[in-house]
């Protein structure tokens, strides 16, 4: 499984976000975005688990 981030881009200014914008983005969507997966790879191994038991 590959993940691959990109900045959001509002057409404004493309891909460069201006500096005070850049450790908001990496901070709070980033992390938000990681919990998620997690939380989704967690629930779909369980369900691999439990199919596993006899």
């Amino acid at each position: 499984i590959v993940y691959v981030y990109e900045l959001r881009d509002k057409g404004q200014y493309g891909f460069l976000l201006p500096s005070e914008q850049i450790i908001l983005t990496a901070g709070e969507e980033t992390l938000d975005s990681i919990i998620a997966i997690t939380l989704k790879e967690a629930k779909t191994l369980k369900n691999m688990s439990m199919n596993l038991t006899p």
